[in-house]
This record gives structure tokens, C-alpha cells and sequence, in this order.
């Protein structure tokens, strides 16, 4: 406790000094005043803080909110604006960006499908001088026809600028400063723009209103207001003074829009929820939502205002709205409102905003044909069923605005039992796809994947999630619940982010089993994979709509020289974007996904062709091939004689061709059965057809010659240009040890037959690749033909040397013999980790020089593998320190100084000692020792000390040093008595882990009396204080033996120079939830070891934390103290005061037997300051009840044993704490009022405790 114990009655108020002195009541009165007269000064230096910082400022514009029609900038009538336009090109524009440090205002819409020229961005700048300007006169009509707007493009974003005059043409403003020049200036921009691109704008003073814009919205601005008309997109909006209005709609990621000083009045246009964080500062929120807008919700309002008038469940300010969601925090210094929009209360689809539709309507719908012929699920998509599949549209990057850098091409078809996939994932050159995994359910996500979501009941919440490999690696989940990523799924080079459970989880079943059957091929320049996944997860069979994404996550390594980057390079694409740059990874967005419609055509419809001519094949011609055989080229072309095909079955036939790595160039040509002409449509068709396809003159002009009749018979003739190419008759693995030879096949799909050279070298890449991503960091692939066997040539990796560094003392042999790896066998990163391991726990049992291992790791070394472990050891001579401040009334101001020097010279020892001395007593204390430790797991300490201390005359329970030194300087209380103690002690201790610790001691010591050498106290200087209690002098000679345990989730301990060597003294922490600790302890006096007194002093202590639910605690410490003899004055047991019996002042009850009870029920609060490190806000209230009793030596405490004698106290609290991160102790200050309970009513007078830390 830091100040006195207040005693409140109906009429006066009284403390323990006027117990010590009944005639100081004028002193009592000046404590009273002290924290008024606190207030008083903290509130004037609070004005004068004010006061130095502020400055005059140009007002904002009124904040009168207009509706949407009205108009939103104010025109100045008495000085009509000058204006400059320019207009740019939207092409490769993804994003605008504005800094206006001039006052002004910014207004931005998006142009209609009806007005304006949709390809161009229009920029307005509007110039004019300040209304009521002094200097208005100043600025010229040429200056301001001379301010310039300018706009640079770079990256994708239009920056946006405006440039004043040239110094030269600034001779007209009378050497003003450009500063003043600003304030003179008012600049609006009016900027007109397709809708879909992003914003971020920087407003000095002055509104911005953005008006049907798609796109991702950043917004700073110092004075002002913001207005959201009909926007989509994430919004990262701070107002520092102003109000933010609009309607909005969200898409998924975080959102956080706040405002300093202002007001936020938002509507949200549809169901669809995000995260959303709103912070009015000032002010209120108001929200309206649609009916049925699922949400959590946490609501913080300073005032305790709320309303909510939406299906919800609350408690505590946090609960959910329509069963819960994504996450809204409200954050507002007056009223928080969340109603209902009655305008979308009974609207229907139909009825909704042409405006709301259009920015809402941006799924993708895909019609998938019905397929009579099966594929063969082998993963080679060029066979006759997937020419009739319907192709994905190109791939985007997540946030849609530009094509994939690695394409990739997807195919889909179903039949009556499976909907099947096949994939082409495209690499570039020089490129290497990253594999490792290959278990079902293995985390395939962190290798080069394809991700496929698809939901076959769009009404449930559930749907298929499958992730696939270039090796066959397949996962497969049943997704349950979408919330907030998953980081299990992160790349490795992802931020993690910490959440707590307020945040919706997500929520998968990877246990459960798809029954998808997949395969994988791997070409030179992309890598291809065939799934079929059965549709009995669908609930109603038959022509219907499924949801559905695809997700590439292009995880590659680039090849430099003969060499590979270690580092991988992640690209993202989607079918389907879903606008999210944070979490680029995560394609769990079920709102976000595409649309497939079953339909029973089995002909894919290609918008382009408005009639599709067909062909039936009589014969099929190779030409060019001189390496590979024609018939080996016949079988992987998906077209037999007797096909009929249309011209886009052709052309992606073509495509299948060049895809093969066996040719450089393919060209086809079909000719009329009976003729010796090509056929015009398909003359010299090639994949530059494939690029021209586009083009509606040609194929419609081409399809009227040749209206769609009879297939035409024609011969297709195929003239290739072979690639180098090897045929390989048979595939050998070599000198394969950790993997089987048929897996590698399998893998990297190596089975007898012709080869590119490329694809060899490739597949030599990435088996090579395949090893390191495993752990085994020096593998080596190579490859050889011998007599027509392709032989891979696997190296796994050995270690040339071990390399320690940073041993003095500890030999090599013996590192070496302690780690035990042989370069003889094949190194893998979990085999050096396990005996990184061992040498650990080997030096750390069996020598004393070692500390720790620092560092490890392996590397190439001049053609060496080398591994190198970096040894730390202990040092030979490690200091530490520590101040000694303090006061008292024996000693005044006490300063001095303590230490710690840790040698190990020959072990571990540590010599202590301090030294302080009293400015008015001119008494020295110290305290010397050394102490021995043995054994590193469980320490054993041996030690001798002599000392020379100030001791307090209590057994235990004592004040907080820092209260009783804090106490005695500034109200000069006097609680406490001194003795001196003079001696020697002989300890040896044994800890048990971190957590308990048992000492056997022998003390021998002087006790001797100290006076009172000072009255002085801050407050009151003149107060003549208490002297201090006598002792019994005289020569203590005492074993004491101790065992204490400290189990706490968050424990505190104190040191005092009265303890000397190793001790643990368990201290209380305010944040403590959970655990026990305690201390059992015996001390014999006397008798045959000599000395003036004999006792046996027994004690016990045990303290139980205890959660009940939530924030709720009951928390209990019971002790014990028993003495056989006498005990003498300094080492009397006593009750009473804030350490043991609140309600009674302190040391009331006194004796040589004590018996402790505190109950405590606790109310526990925290909040995290930092979520990267372990530091908390938190306060706690607390209701407690106290008893106990005392006994002289001559008493027995069972023979007239009655409750009623004991003394007992009923009290509540309420504390305020702030633990800062690492290592320091929470910092906290607690207010409590107690009653004692054993006296007459009308004397039971409430005390008020103020301290500095928690009871127990």
C-alpha cells in the first residue's frame, strides 16, 4: 500500500496516523489535500499542453450531409474557378493515385456504360483563390492559368499531380513564401474514370466523395469529409477531423475506416460481410445493415450507448448479429446504432439499383457439356473427349486487374457419375516447378499446386477443396465453415498474424476422402494433371448449377547457369479473382467463386463461330517427322480417320500439338477429298489461328462461303519441324537410397519413350530439386543414355567435414564424438537437427564450459559439404549489478549498490556482495559471499556469506519494499520497526527445474537495536515520527530447513540483500489465472547449537489460483506459523494491516502462533497492448474475506477452540494493471475498502487501502 488507511464514518474521516498521533490532525489534513492539489496541477499543465499546441487552422467545410443529388462541392460565386482538363488512356491503369496538399477537394466517378468514352480517364482541375482571403488581389489570373496538372504513369497506377508556376514567373507575389502561397489557393479535382480501378488519395484540407467505383479505396485525410457512394471494394480510410458517410458494399479482407474527431454514417447495400472496423472518435456511429447481414460484433462506446435493433445475441458488448460472421468492432465515443435499412427491408433482386446490380454482378458463369466418351485419367489431355470440353476463361491475378504471368489452361466436362478437370499449368523458361510432397493429405499447398474448389450444393455451407501437384500429389478437405486464413495453409514467407477468438475460424475436415482419382504428366513447358471427382457429394442429381474457383499457386525456382536459385518465386491466379491483395493465397472465398452450368450439349459453345463448319477425316498424313515414327505421332494426335470435327475442334487441335515437346513447329492442312487444294478455312493453320480467332470478320466471312451442310470430307495433313529427341528404351534410377526407384517413375513420369532433351533436362532438375525441398541439401542429380537406357544418376549427399566454431575449452574430439554423424552416411536436414539435438543435451549434462549451441548450419565450401555448428560456452567472468535506494526513519536516505560476478574457473561460482550506507544514521551495511553450483539440469548451490543488515521486525508478510521506502519519504509513515543483524551463514540449495527449490541453512548472527535518525518526509518536514521498537538483543544460532514451489502461469519473484546466495521468494503478479505455490519450512534455535534463545519454529504457506469460467477467479492462500517457545520481539508473528487482515491496523494482533486465511473472488480483465509481444492492459475487481487469529507460546489453540474468537474482515476492490513486455513485472496500483467483521456494528469503521501490488 503507497498511502495511509483511510477510515470513512458518516461524519469524519480519520487514518492510522492519527492512531500514532492524536493530535496531528493538521497533518492528516494535508494528506487529504494532497490529491486535490495533484489534480489541480496535472489539470492546468494539461490546459498549458493545449495551449503550446495549438495554432490557427482554415476550418473545414461545413458538414452538413448532401444527399446524392445535391451538389457536393460548393461553388464560389464571387471568384469563379479556372479550369485545365487533360484526359489519359485507361489502358494498364489498376490504380490512382493523389496527393492534394493544397486546400481542395476531390471528387471521383465512375463513368456509366452510357457516358463518356469507357477506355479514357477525364481529369478536371478547378483553381481559385479563397473566399475572404487578404491577399486576394495577390494572385493574378495569369498565375493561376499557369498552375499545371500533370499525370505520370508507372506500374499500373496514374499519379496524379499539380504543379505551381516557375520561380520566374512568381515575381508578381511579392516574394511570398510557397507555403503562403498554398493557403491562398483552393484546388478541386473532378475526375471521371471506368469503374474498376483502385484509389489512394492523400487531402490536406478539404472533402472527397467517390462515387460507383470498384476497386480497393485509401484514404488520408487531415480536414474534411468523406463521402462513399455505391463503392466496392476494401476501404483503408482515416479521417483526422470530419465525418465519413455513404453507401458502400464490401468485398472480402480487412476494412478499417476511421475518423478522429467526426462522425461515421454508413449503409451497407448487401448481405455479403467482411471484416469491418469503424472508429468514431468524438462521436457517434451509425450503421444501418441489411436484414439478414451475418456478423460477430465487439462494441466499445465510451458513453455505454447501444443500439441494436438487428437479430443479435450480446453479452458484454461482444456477441453476434444474425448467428455471426466476419468480425464488426465498433469503436465510438458516443453512440454506437446498428439498425436495420428499411429501403432493403422488402427489396427484391428485381428491385434493386441498376447501379447496385452492376457493381454486384461480377460472377462468372461457365456452361460445362456433357461428355459421351470417358476420359482416360492418365493426365494427358490430348485424346478426342477433352476437344469437346468447355475451356476456362485466362486466369488473373488476385485482385483481377491483369492476365496470370504463368497461364494456365483448365477443362471441364462431366458425365452422369463424375464432373472431370484437366489442367495445363504453363512454366517459362528456365523455370523449375518446386515438389516435395507426395502422401495423400500431405500439405501439397507448399509446392507448385492447383487448388479447386467446388461446391455441388451452392445452398449448404460445405464444399470440396482439392490441391494438386505436379507429381500426383493430392489433398483433399471438406471445407465446413469459411473464415478468417488459415496460416497452416500460408506460404513460408507469410506474415503470421495472431488472432483471438472473437474472429471467425475456419474450419476443414481433411480426415474425409474425396474418392478423386488424378494423374500428372510433366512436359517441358507446363506441367498437366486429370482428376475425376465423383458427384455423389451432390445432394440432387441432374442439370443444375455448381459453385466452383480454380487457384494456381505457380511456386517455381529459376535456373541460373547449370545451377538453381534456392529461392522460390510465388505467383497467384484465379479463375475467379476475389480482389484481395493481403492474403493472395487464400482462395477461400465461397462468394467469390464462378458458377458451373451443367448442360447436356456435348459441343462446347464458342461465341466467335456463329456457324461451325465440320469435317469427317478420311486420312491423317504426318509429314516432317524423320526421329519419331508416324505411328508413334498417330497415337498421341486425338483424331482417327472417321472423326468429325468442327474448325474449333481443329484449332485446338493444333494447340495439342504444339504443346507436345517433341516438336519445335506444327502446321496442319485439310484437303477436299477429291481435289488437290487445301481447304481455305484451315490452310497452313497454326497456333497464329488460335491467336486471330478473335477476329469476327474473318470466321463469320469464311463461314458464309461454306454454310454448314454435310461434313466435308478431307484429308488433314500435319507437317511438324522435330525438336532433339531421344528415344529411351528403358529408364534406370541409380544409387537411390531414401526413395523407391518405381517412385521416382511414377513421380516425374518416366516411363520407355521418346524424350526431348529439354524434358530430360528438366525432369533432371527437379528430381535433383526434389531431394533439397526434402531435406537433403547436398543431392546431386545427373543423367546419361547407355546403349538406349536413360540412367538418372542420384547423388543424395554426404558430409567432407564438421566444422565447430567457438569451443576454447571443449576439445573437438569430444564434439565430435558427443554429435556422432559419420561422413559416411547420407546427410538429411532431420538427421542434423536430431544430433544437433544430442549434442545439446550431451555437453549441457557433461560439461560446464558449455552453454549453448548458437547457430548451425550446412554449405558448399570449395566443392566440400560442410557442416557448421557454432558453440557458445559459458564465459570465464560474467558481472551483474543492482542500485540500493531507499528510506527509512533509522536510516534516512539509504543508496548503495550490490553485485554479482560469475566465474568458472573451475565449474560455475559466483561471488555477491553490496554495500549501502544511511545519509543520517552514518551506518554501513554488506553483505559477501560465494557460492558453488553443480550440475546443469538441477543445480546444487553451496555457499558462505557474512553480512551486516537492516532487517524489519516481522516474520514475513511484509510490505512491498518500494511502498514502505515510498510511504516513510513522502507522508513520513511509520509502520515498520528496524533491527540490526550481524553474522555469518552456510546454505547448500538444490533447485528443482525453474519452479522449486529447497534450502538448508545455518545462520549465526548479532541482533541488535537501531534509534530513529530523521523525521523528515516531503509532505510534512516537521513531523516528529514514532521511534523505533526495541528488541531483544542477544546471539542467534538456528538450522532452518525450506522447501518452496511455484507453479503460477505468470509468476513474479522479488530479491532482497537479506537473502543471500540462491533463493526463491515467489512474489504476487497481477495477472496471474491459474496454479499453486507455497512454502513449507521448519527453523531450530537454540538448544545444542548454543545461542540466547531455543525455539522450533514451524510455517506453512499455500496458495491456490483457480478459473472458474471466463474472467471469473476464486483464488485462496491459507498459512500457518507454530512456535514451541517464546519467540523474540524482532521475530513475533503478527496480523492486522493490508498483507494479512485488511479491516485492522497494521501489526494489531501479535504471538508466537498464527493462523491465516484469505478468500478471494476475482474479476479479471486484459487487453493486449501489442499482439507481437506479451503486453497487457488490464484492471480487476475483487471481493475478499479475511481471517485469522494469533497465540502466545503458553496457548494452546485447540483446547478452547472457537471460530468466534478469530478476527475476520469482508472488503471489495478494484485494480488497475500494465505488464510490459519480456521480463519486467506488471506495474500495478489497487484501491480496496474492508470491514472487520468481529466487533460491535456501530464500530466497524471501513478502511481504504491504496497499493502498489496484489494481496497474495
Amino acid at each position: 500500500m503507497l498511502s495511509a488507511t483511510y477510515r470513512i464514518t458518516s461524519n469524519t474521516i480519520s487514518t492510522n496516523f492519527a492512531d500514532l498521533y492524536p493530535d496531528t490532525s493538521t497533518r492528516f489534513n494535508l494528506i487529504l489535500r494532497l490529491p486535490i492539489k495533484l489534480g489541480y496541477y496535472l489539470f492546468c499543465f494539461f490546459l498549458f499542453g493545449i495551449c503550446l499546441s495549438t495554432h490557427p487552422i482554415e476550418a473545414a467545410e461545413d458538414e452538413t450531409i448532401d444527399t446524392p443529388h445535391s451538389t457536393f462541392f460548393r461553388e464560389q460565386t464571387q471568384n469563379p474557378p479556372l479550369t485545365s482538363s487533360q484526359t489519359f488512356s485507361f489502358d494498364d491503369v489498376y490504380r490512382l493515385e493523389l496527393n492534394l496538399d493544397i486546400p481542395g477537394n476531390i471528387r471521383i466517378v465512375a463513368i456509366d456504360n452510357k457516358e463518356g468514352d469507357k477506355g479514357m480517364i477525364s481529369v478536371t482541375l478547378e483553381k481559385r483563390v479563397r473566399e475572404h482571403n487578404p491577399f486576394l488581389t495577390v494572385l493574378t489570373k495569369n498565375f493561376l492559368e499557369n498552375i499545371s496538372l500533370t499525370g505520370t504513369k508507372k506500374d499500373g497506377t496514374l499519379q496524379l499531380n499539380s504543379q505551381l508556376p516557375p520561380e520566374a514567373d512568381k515575381a508578381i507575389l511579392e516574394n511570398q513564401s510557397e507555403y503562403e502561397i498554398k493557403k491562398q489557393l483552393h484546388l478541386s479535382y473532378v475526375i471521371m474514370t471506368p469503374p474498376d480501378v483502385s484509389v489512394q488519395l492523400k487531402v490536406k484540407n478539404g472533402n472527397v466523395y467517390i462515387h460507383h467505383l470498384r476497386g480497393k479505396i485509401e484514404i488520408a485525410n487531415e480536414m474534411g469529409r468523406v463521402h462513399l457512394d455505391e463503392t466496392l471494394g476494401n476501404y483503408q480510410v482515416e479521417v483526422q477531423q470530419g465525418g465519413i458517410h455513404g453507401k458502400i458494399l464490401l468485398a472480402p479482407g480487412q476494412n478499417k475506416i476511421t475518423t478522429n474527431n467526426g462522425s461515421i454514417d454508413l449503409t451497407v447495400l448487401d448481405e455479403l460481410a467482411a471484416p469491418l472496423d469503424l472508429t468514431a472518435l468524438g462521436d457517434g456511429i451509425g450503421l444501418l445493415l441489411p436484414d439478414n447481414y451475418a456478423a460477430d460484433v465487439e462494441l466499445k462506446s465510451e458513453k455505454q450507448r447501444y443500439i441494436i435493433n438487428l437479430p443479435s445475441e450480446i453479452d458484454n458488448n461482444v456477441g453476434v448479429i444474425n448467428g455471426g460472421g466476419p468480425l464488426l468492432r465498433l469503436t465510438a465515443t458516443d453512440a454506437i446504432s446498428v439498425l436495420s435499412n428499411p429501403r432493403l427491408r422488402n427489396q427484391s433482386e428485381n428491385s434493386k439499383s441498376t447501379s447496385q446490380k452492376e457493381l454486384t454482378s461480377t460472377e462468372l458463369v461457365q456452361p460445362i457439356p456433357q461428355t459421351a466418351q470417358s476420359p482416360t485419367i492418365d493426365g494427358n489431355l490430348s485424346e478426342t473427349a477433352w476437344l469437346n470440353a468447355a475451356a476456362l476463361t485466362p486466369f488473373r491475378n488476385p485482385t483481377g486487374t491483369e492476365t496470370a504471368e504463368n497461364p494456365t489452361d483448365v477443362y471441364l466436362m462431366w458425365d452422369k457419375d463424375k464432373l472431370y478437370i484437366g489442367a495445363r499449368a504453363y512454366i517459362q523458361d528456365k523455370q523449375v516447378p518446386r515438389v516435395s510432397q507426395t502422401q495423400l493429405d500431405s500439405p501439397i499447398w507448399e509446392d507448385e499446386s492447383v487448388e479447386i474448389l467446388l461446391d455441388m450444393n451452392p445452398e449448404t455451407e460445405a464444399y470440396l477443396h482439392l490441391v494438386i501437384n505436379p507429381i500426383g500429389g493430392l489433398f483433399d478437405q471438406w471445407v465446413q465453415k469459411v473464415g478468417f486464413p488459415n496460416f497452416r495453409f500460408a506460404p513460408s514467407n507469410a506474415q503470421r498474424k495472431t488472432i483471438d477468438d472473437s474472429v471467425e475460424q475456419f474450419k476443414g475436415d481433411s480426415s474425409w476422402t474425396s474418392d478423386a482419382k488424378v494423374a500428372t504428366k510433366i512436359n517441358t513447358n507446363f506441367w498437366s494433371f486429370e482428376i475425376a471427382i465423383p458427384r455423389k457429394y451432390e445432394r440432387k442429381q441432374g442439370i443444375g448449377a455448381w459453385l466452383f474457383n480454380v487457384h494456381r499457386k505457380a511456386q517455381v525456382k529459376s535456373v541460373i547457369g547449370e545451377d538453381l536459385n534456392p529461392t522460390v518465386e510465388r505467383k497467384y491466379s484465379y479463375w475467379s479473382p476475389f480482389y484481395d491483395e493481403e492474403y493472395p493465397w487464400w482462395p477461400h472465398w465461397k462468394e467469390g467463386m464462378g458458377t458451373l452450368k451443367l448442360v447436356e450439349d456435348q459441343s462446347p459453345t464458342i461465341e466467335s463461330f456463329e456457324v461451325s463448319e465440320k469435317f469427317k477425316v478420311t486420312a491423317v498424313e504426318i509429314e516432317g517427322n524423320n526421329t519419331i515414327p508416324t505411328d508413334v505421332v498417330l497415337e498421341q494426335i486425338p483424331i482417327v480417320p472417321g472423326n468429325t470435327f468442327t474448325n474449333e475442334q481443329l484449332a485446338r487441335l493444333i494447340a495439342e500439338l504444339e504443346n507436345f515437346d517433341w516438336f519445335q513447329k506444327v502446321q496442319l492442312r485439310t484437303v477436299v477429298l477429291g481435289t488437290d487444294e487445301p481447304k481455305s478455312p484451315l490452310d497452313n493453320l497454326s497456333d497464329t489461328f488460335l491467336r486471330d480467332q478473335g477476329s469476327d470478320d474473318i470466321h463469320q466471312g469464311k463461314n458464309q462461303q461454306l454454310p454448314n451442310t454435310e461434313p466435308l470430307e478431307v484429308t488433314v495433313q500435319i507437317n511438324v519441324t522435330e525438336a532433339p529427341v531421344k528415344f529411351a528404351n528403358k529408364i534406370k534410377i541409380n544409387r537411390h537410397r531414401s526413395f523407391p526407384a518405381q517412385f521416382i517413375k511414377n513421380w516425374f513420369d518416366l516411363s520407355p519413350r521418346y524424350f526431348a532433351d529439354t524434358n530430360i533436362k528438366l525432369k533432371q532438375r527437379m528430381i535433383a530439386d526434389f531431394y533439397v525441398n526434402r531435406g537433403y541439401p547436398f543431392a546431386k542429380v545427373t543423367y546419361e543414355f547407355v546403349n538406349d537406357t536413360l540412367q538418372y544418376n542420384v547423388n543424395e549427399g554426404y558430409l567432407d567435414e564438421i566444422r565447430f566454431t567457438g569451443n576454447r575449452r571443449i576439445s573437438h574430439s569430444e564434439l565430435t564424438s558427443a554429435i556422432n554423424i559419420s561422413t559416411e552416411e547420407v546427410y538429411f536436414h532431420s538427421l542434423g537437427q536430431a544430433r544437433i539435438n544430442q549434442l545439446d543435451k550431451k555437453l549441457s549434462d557433461s560439461n560446464e564450459a558449455f552453454k549453448s549451441i548458437r547457430d548451425w548450419r550446412v554449405q558448399r565450401e570449395g566443392g566440400k559439404n560442410v557442416l557448421i555448428v557454432d558453440i557458445e560456452e559459458q564465459p570465464f567472468i560474467k558481472p551483474g549489478w543492482y542500485p540500493i535506494l531507499g528510506f527509512n526513519r533509522v536510516h534516512g536516505l539509504v543508496l548503495g549498490a550490490g553485485g554479482t560476478l560469475s566465474t568458472h574457473f573451475t565449474g560455475e561460482e559466483q561471488l555477491f556482495g553490496s554495500v549501502s550506507g544511511g545519509f543520517s544514521s552514518k551506518i554501513w551495511n554488506y553483505s559477501f559471499g560465494v557460492e558453488k553450483s553443480f550440475f546443469k539440469r538441477y543445480p546444487l548451490a553451496m555457499g558462505i556469506g557474512f553480512f551486516k543488515l537492516t532487517d524489519i521486525s516481522s516474520n514475513a508478510y511484509r510490505l512491498l519494499p518500494a511502498e514502505a521506502n515510498l510511504t516513510a519519504a513522502v507522508y513520513g509513515t511509520a509502520l515498520e520497526d528496524y533491527y540490526q543483524r550481524q553474522g555469518e551463514q552456510i546454505w547448500v540449495s538444490q533447485m528443482f527445474g525453474t519452479s522449486s527449490l529447497m534450502r538448508l541453512e545455518f545462520t549465526q548472527e548479532d541482533h541488535d537495536n537501531l534509534s530513529k535518525s530523521t523525521d523528515w518526509s516531503y509532505l510534512d518536514r516537521n513531523l516528529i515520527k514514532r521511534g523505533n521498537a526495541r528488541i531483544d538483543r542477544g546471539h542467534l544460532k538456528a538450522i532452518s530447513f525450506g522447501y518452496t514451489f511455484d507453479t503460477r502461469d505468470q509468476k513474479s519473484t522479488i530479491t532482497r540483500p537479506q537473502n543471500l546466495g540462491s533463493y526463491l521468494l515467489p512474489w504476487p503478479n497481477e495477472r496471474t489465472r491459474r496454479g499453486w505455490r507455497g512454502h513449507l519450512g521448519i527453523e531450530i534455535a537454540g538448544a545444542s547449537l548454543g545461542g540466547e534463545w531455543t525455539f522450533n519454529l514451524y510455517k506453512f504457506e499455500l496458495v491456490r489460483y483457480t478459473p472458474l469460467f471466463g474472467p471469473h477467479h476464486l483464488n485462496f492462500r491459507l498459512s500457518g506459523d507454530y512456535s514451541n517457545a517464546p519467540l523474540p520481539r524482532q521475530r513475533l508473528l503478527y496480523l492486522g494491516g493490508a498483507t494479512t487482515l485488511r479491516g485492522y491496523g497494521f501489526n494489531t494482533f501479535a504471538g508466537d502462533k498464527r493462523i491465516l486465511l484469505n478468500l478471494e473472488y476475482r474479476f479479471l480483465q486484459e487487453t493486449r497492448i501489442n499482439t507481437d509481444v506479451d503486453a497487457v492492459l488490464g484492471w480487476a475487481l475483487s471481493s475478499f474475506f479475511d481471517i485469522g487469529q494469533v497465540w502466545q507460546s503458553d496457548e494452546n489453540p485447540f483446547s478452547d477452540f472457537s471460530i468466534e474468537k478469530f478476527k475476520s474482515s469482508i472488503g471489495v476492490g478494484v485494480s488497475f494493471f500494465i505488464s510490459p513486455p519480456i521480463d519486467f513485472q506488471p506495474l500495478s496500483t489497487s484501491i480496496e475498502i474492508a470491514v472487520p467483521l468481529n466487533i460491535a456494528y456501530s464500530l466497524r469503521t471501513p478502511r481504504i487501502i491504496w497499493r502498489l501490488e496484489r494481496m497474495f
